[in-house]
Parts: structure tokens; C-alpha cells; sequence
């Protein structure tokens, strides 16, 4: 299937034609909309989202280096235009929940868009007809794990890398030490290595 992408893909950009666009987007649109719907979680964002990108990759095909596969390019559109989503659904939550840390909310969006990055990595090996749900399930398994961490370490955490503290801030929030910080950061990232160990999650 990847071969068949690259083919219609560079049909289009030597001959940009609607017959050779309706190709290549009857072929991408099931495996993208599937993976960008399990991203937003909302089938109707997940469709406004897949046309933004099929409108990119048509207004951008002439960029396209046939020397990779059209599958990690594309994919690539489709990742940016989820963290858009996600990014300006987080803006949303600040200004109407301003101080909501402790209902979760505001957090859940954060969350997503560091876990969607980390995911996304494998970008250039992806081929979408065999890896998009499995892409999808990563990511799904890894907000699960960062949800279901200890709070003492998940807050630690989040402060570093969410809220982008440095760790004598952290020490301040929480009234404790640097080294304290530097402790519960160490054993969470490890915690975190062993529940994907234990669900068997490759990272």
C-alpha cells in the first residue's frame, strides 16, 4: 500500500489534475481520518482536520521529495494540524478555566500534546495502513500511564515537563528540596518505563 501512496501521490504533483487529486485522497482519507480521530476523540473535528490537511498536501504537493515516502510526509501534515487542534483547545481551557489544575482539565489538554509529540517521533517509519492503530494505540496506552501514575510523582513531572519549570521553581512550589525534585523526578521516569514494560508498550 505505502508504494501505492507514493505512486498517486507523485501522479498528482506531475499532472495536478482533480481525477489525480480524487485518487489520492480517496486513499489516504481512511487510514489519516482514523488515526487523526483517535487523536481529537470527536469524529466531526476529526473530519474538519483531515480536510485541512488534504487541502495542505494539495496546495503543497510541488514540495514533496519523491525520495521519501509520501506516507511520513503527509503523516507529518496530519501531526502538525493535530497539535494545532490540541494546542488551541488547551488556549480555550486557560482562558475560561484559568486556575482549573485541580479538576484535571486544563492538564488533560497539556498532556495530550506532550504525549502526541513523543508518539509522533516514529513519524519516519510510519506506513499507514499497518502502523496507524497501532500509532493510535500508543498513544492512547501512554495517557493512560501518565494518568494512572502515583500524584507525587505525576506532579512532579507535569511541573517539568508540562508546565516547563525548573526545578528550584518546583522545589518552591512543593516547599521541599532540589534533591527531593531530582528524586521524584528520577523514580517517576522509571515508574513510567515499567508500566510500559509491564503492558508491553514499545517506546
Amino acid at each position: 500500500m505505502k508504494n501505492n501512496f507514493n505512486t498517486l501521490a507523485l501522479e498528482f504533483k506531475y499532472k495536478q489534475t482533480d481525477t489525480n487529486f480524487k485518487n489520492l485522497y480517496v486513499a489516504i482519507q481512511r487510514p489519516l481520518l482514523k488515526f487523526i480521530n483517535n487523536i481529537v476523540k470527536d469524529r466531526d473535528v476529526a473530519n474538519d482536520v483531515f480536510q485541512d490537511v488534504a487541502m495542505k498536501i494539495y496546495q503543497k504537493i510541488d514540495m514533496y521529495n519523491e525520495n521519501f515516502n509520501f506516507s511520513t510526509w503527509s503523516y507529518t501534515i496530519a501531526r502538525n494540524e493535530c497539535f494545532g487542534f490540541l494546542k488551541s483547545k488547551e488556549q480555550k481551557n486557560r482562558v475560561s478555566l484559568s486556575n482549573s489544575d485541580e479538576n484535571g482539565i486544563e492538564l488533560t489538554s497539556n498532556l495530550e500534546v506532550t504525549v502526541l509529540e513523543t508518539v509522533s517521533n516514529e513519524a519516519e517509519s510510519f506506513d499507514f495502513e499497518e502502523n496507524v492503530t497501532d500509532a493510535a494505540y500508543k498513544y492512547n496506552e501512554t495517557v493512560e500511564i501518565l494518568n494512572g501514575l502515583d500524584p507525587k510523582y505525576k506532579e512532579f513531572l507535569e511541573d517539568k515537563y508540562i508546565r516547563n519549570m525548573k526545578e528550584k521553581e518546583i522545589a518552591t512550589k512543593h516547599g521541599c528540596s532540589k534533591s527531593m525534585v531530582k528524586n521524584r523526578l528520577f523514580h517517576g521516569r522509571k515508574k513510567i518505563q515499567k508500566m510500559y514494560s509491564e503492558r508491553n508498550v514499545s517506546v
